[in-house]
């Protein structure tokens, strides 16, 4: 942000900052104009970012010029110099354009800057028969939304210059891969973002200085620092969230003198919470004027001490350093462990000796633990556990023992164990901070894990060995510092018994899927051996690992949810914090369990009645069931068994459960792979994996729709289908499920039997009312039974529909129907295969590739129906590709729409006005609008029926309204539609 002329310019940078602080945007615009304060300088780390990301972006560079490409460079700080030979550089063409330079004047303001590349597409714009789209280099390991904001702003002035707005923005990562992205998808939010910065600093807002995920790198920290410390601001206050200061100061409390001495009742926060808040304050408080102190939290299952489990001589206490800019996903490159008195080191400087180093740091485990089967790793906060993850992903080495290590809660985070234990004097919880608890100084040129690293990047430089022994002598002490921590916390302990973590019949559930896990792994790398050069083994065997990956995160989630306080778990959407029972639990009328029932303080929760949950327990979390759940009145009813009825404690939290489970597909997809690796029976699944052609009775065409209706075109290509795989693809409202539903009868009457299949059961339901509805309405009526195989509980469907809906994998309709409905859970099982000529899945985009070919064996046709574009896959696990891909994505590669020789597109959205499709589907999906079907009548397509007659109707009228009755006749007629009606080719009915 500088003056520029009679106005401001803003940048990318600008933008940037104004998206995560706007009280930065108004210190910028305070010293814009020399007023105080002053900024500090960058730090050496900063330092160190911008270096990296020059070398990155230089590194770039050279792989464009190795690679040939006829480059144009723009030399020069002058902006507007540079604009003027940028635009010289556009107009002559080249490949690349290098610090490509932009500029165009708004409404207050002039937006401008350099762009790292500006690359030519072969799209025709005022240019030429070419057009330019944003290129720009980041560290990260993904792209992140300031990223795109940055790239939007880029696009839109490249987009004043050549006429037409680039259809791409893309991110050169530093992992080494680039990610290109839609620009209309991100635009709008974008160019209102510009329009709210340029108001601002037309007439600027009140702002005021607030805690952010930019604080550390922000040169307005120690500005933000000082005026929390002169208002004696309640941000001071330790482990306090922006929620709670903002409760606290709607109740008239602003410092943290005045929560130091609260004594009435805040609104929307709960008596816990209220309490270790106002205790917080008055330690910290006192604190100013005396020495450091401690107060003992009250106990709680599963928190404080609760989790620090009695010593043992071989425990470890494990540290680790990292760098998190080197090699584009960052270097672990020091593994510290104390244990016994002595001490461990073990380097890395690259992603080879990474994996040595991960090797011998479980090997060390493995053995210490092995001699001493009481001992734990002790270690203080998140890092190093998220970092094994990672590694352990990384390098494909170590999962299953890290996943038995976890499970068996040999792991100890005393950062977890005092914040449930201890309140401290201190403003934070650095185990550094709380080192004035129980005496340890420190010297040493090291002294902050930020530290570690600007020296270990200046050992990188240099090459000075000394460097990496002031290093290690910092990592000692933080390992050591941990021992001292933990011995302290001993030391303050309440008398009571040790708790046992990682024991008990949870724990033993948890062993057995292990076991099978192992198990599943060992039989999979035994089908396939090593895969080499093989691309189609290579992703078998990551697709048989991937619930396996998948499962991780769900149970990580658990015991990371486990650790957080109540206070936190009330600002947290998958828990329900801060539970004190009302009463007694009290036996339920068949006598089997105990119920209980729960006040809790306001919030949000994404937790149902009817869902089971997880709670802490000394070992590995539990589960209850949630009978009753009263958001109005704050209450939740809670049931467990006789037998653990003591899991319903006085006080209380909710978690998140662990994954779904998965064997049956996973046997499902155990098999798919054995016929790959040997006969290839499953020429549908075969087609897949290869991305093949559908391969149709007639041989392959050119246009597998031709220009056809929809429906017409769609009809005759499943017909011609021979074992393979067609995929249909359309962005929303281009009649996907009524294509769909018109398919499958069209099958059904040739014979057929079909399944119906999708991630979640109202998907399925949908597509199997749309069945039902054509029909109804077919100008032939015939008999056609449909089943949904769906699960206990709600089906969401009216009463009196037709559709059965059996709860039983075993129920005679389900073999019996010639269309059927279930989930992958369904046509894995062993019984289902082959039962099926046809197994249709909609949503495919959001069908993962694992769990289609655990289905694979459940017919000879597959046909798949979404738009990777509108809803993709969700995952929680770390995949490498296809294994992290849907089915849909695998097939489109880095096509954005599918070709017309390889499947059918429905371009025609008649669900949102033709001027909302450019801004939600973008030129890559629609584009200009193509003609509607030649047959079009009043709103509707006419479609051929067998007779020489057809149907008329609305395309987008398969969303059923909720004004309207469903599971009868006029379930299915949507917003704007005409009844259905047969005609004949003369137009009577």
């Amino acid at each position: 942000m500088k003056t520029f002329g009679d106005t401001i310019l803003l940048s990318a940078s600008d933008v940037m900052r104004f998206a995560g602080c706007q009280h930065a945007t108004a210190h910028d615009l305070r010293w814009m104009r020399r007023e105080p304060p002053k900024p500090r300088e960058a730090g050496a780390e900063a330092v160190i970012l911008q270096g990296k990301g020059d070398a990155h972006e230089a590194g770039h560079l050279d792989k464009l010029r190795a690679d040939g490409r006829r480059i144009i460079g723009i030399e020069g700080n002058d902006l507007v110099r540079d604009v003027g030979a940028t635009l010289a550089a556009l107009r002559e063409g080249p490949e690349v354009i290098y610090q490509g330079a932009l500029m165009a004047r708004g409404e207050g303001a002039a937006w401008g800057g350099w762009s790292d590349f500006l690359e030519r597409v072969d799209r025709p714009s005022k240019l030429g028969e070419y057009s330019y789209e944003v290129v720009d280099t980041k560290l990260k390991r993904s792209v992140t939304a300031k990223h795109v904001l940055q790239l939007a702003l880029y696009s839109d002035l490249l987009a004043e210059v050549q006429g037409v707005h680039p259809e791409h923005i893309h991110v050169e990562l530093g992992t080494g891969k680039r990610a290109t992205l839609r620009l209309v998808e991100f635009a709008a939010y974008a160019r209102r973002l510009r329009r709210r910065l340029q108001g601002f600093v037309a007439s600027p807002w009140a702002t005021r200085a607030a805690p952010c995920a930019d604080c550390d790198l922000c040169r307005w920290g120690d500005a933000c620092d000082d005026q929390w410390r002169a208002e004696d601001s309640l941000f001071g206050v330790a482990n306090i969230s922006k929620v709670q200061v903002a409760k606290l100061e709607a109740a008239g409390v602003r410092t943290m003198a005045e929560l130091a001495s609260l004594d009435r009742v805040v609104r929307g926060l709960s008596p816990s919470t209220q309490g270790k808040l106002v205790l917080q304050a008055k330690l910290q408080h006192d604190r100013k004027t005396g020495e450091p102190t401690h107060v003992l939290r009250e106990p709680e299952p599963g928190r404080g001490y609760a989790l620090l489990p009695r010593r043992d001589p071989g425990d470890i206490f494990y540290d680790i350093e990292g760098d998190p800019h080197v090699d584009g996903g960052g270097l672990e490159y020091l593994h510290g462990l104390w244990c016994g008195g002595e001490f461990h080191a073990l380097w890395s400087h690259d992603r080879a000796g990474e994996k040595e180093a991960l090797r011998k740091l479980l090997g060390f485990f493995e053995a210490r633990l092995r001699e001493s089967p009481e001992a734990h790793i002790y270690h203080y906060a998140a890092y190093e556990v998220t970092a094994l993850k990672r590694l352990t992903v990384r390098h494909g080495i170590g999962e299953a023992l890290l996943d038995r290590l976890l499970r068996e809660r040999r792991f100890v985070d005393l950062y977890t164990v005092v914040r449930g234990a201890v309140v401290a004097s201190e403003d934070n919880y650095s185990i550094k901070s709380l080192e004035a608890l129980y005496g340890l100084e420190r010297d040493g040129e090291v002294k902050t894990a930020g530290g570690s690293v600007v020296a270990y990047e200046r050992y990188r430089d240099t090459g000075d060995e000394a460097i990496l022994k002031e290093i290690e002598a910092y990592n000692r002490v933080d390992c050591v510092s941990t021992e001292k921590l933990r011995d302290w916390l001993v030391t303050v302990r309440p008398a009571g018994e040790w708790p046992v973590l990682g024991q008990g019949s949870a724990d033993a559930e948890e062993s057995d899927s292990a076991r099978k896990d192992r198990e599943h792994e060992e039989e999979v790398r035994r089908l396939l051996g090593e895969p080499g050069e093989d691309k189609v083994r290579r992703a078998l065997l990551d697709l048989g690992l991937f619930h396996r990956r998948e499962a991780k995160p769900a149970w990580w989630a658990v015991l990371a949810s486990v650790d957080k306080q109540p206070e936190e778990l009330e600002e947290d959407l998958d828990a329900l914090g801060g539970l004190e029972a009302m009463g007694p639990a009290e036996p339920t009328s068949t006598r089997k369990s105990v119920q209980r029932r729960y006040r809790f303080p306001p919030q949000e929760t994404k937790i149902r009645a009817g869902q089971t949950v997880s709670v802490p327990t000394d070992g590995f979390p539990d589960t209850v069931e949630v009978v009753e759940l009263d958001h109005a009145r704050g209450e939740v009813l809670l049931k467990k068994g006789n037998a653990k009825a003591h899991l319903l404690a006085d006080r209380l939290s909710l978690h998140p459960t662990g994954p779904l489970k998965t064997d049956v597909i996973r046997d499902g997809l155990r098999a798919v792979i054995v016929d790959q690796c040997g006969e290839k029976r499953l020429t549908a699944v075969d087609d897949l994996l290869a991305r093949r052609p559908p391969r149709l009775r007639g041989g392959p065409v050119a246009d597998i729709l031709g220009g056809r209706d929809p429906v017409e075109g769609t009809v005759d290509a499943v017909l011609r289908m021979e074992g393979t795989v067609l995929p249909i693809q359309g962005p929303p409202g281009t009649g996907k499920t009524y294509v769909t539903a018109r398919a499958i009868l069209a099958l059904v009457r040739e014979g057929k039997r079909v399944g119906v299949a999708a991630s979640s059961h109202e998907a399925i339901r949908n597509v199997l009312l749309g069945c039902l509805s054509a029909l109804e309405e077919a100008d032939l009526p015939f008999d056609c039974e449909i089943a949904h195989k769906v699960g206990e509980g709600e089906d969401s469907y009216e009463e009196g529909c037709p559709i059965q809906r059996p709860t039983s994998n075993d129920a005679a309709i389900l073999s019996a129907a010639p269309v059927v409905g279930g989930t992958a859970w369904f046509f894995a099982r062993d019984e289902q295969a082959g039962r099926f000529d046809y197994l249709f899945v909609d949503e495919a985009g959001q069908m993962g590739l694992a769990n289609l070919l655990g289905m694979g064996r459940a017919a000879r046709n597959i046909v798949l129906v979404g738009d990777p574009r509108q809803l993709p896959q969700v995952i929680q696990g770390s995949h490498p590709d296809p294994a992290g891909l849907s089915c849909l994505e695998w097939l489109l590669g880095e096509a954005s729409t599918i070709p017309p020789d390889r499947g059918i597109f429905l371009p025609v959205s008649r669900r949102m006005h033709p001027d909302a499709c450019p801004l939600h589907l973008g030129p890559g999906l629609c584009g200009p609008a193509p003609e509607p079907p030649r047959h079009r009548q009043t709103e509707g397509w006419q479609h051929p029926l067998p007779g020489g007659r057809r149907l008329l109707g609305a395309c987008g009228a398969q969303r059923p309204r909720p004004d309207l009755p469903r599971g009868g006749r006029g379930h299915r007629r949507g917003r704007g539609s005409a009844p259905l009606r047969a005609l004949d080719r003369q137009g009577r009915r």
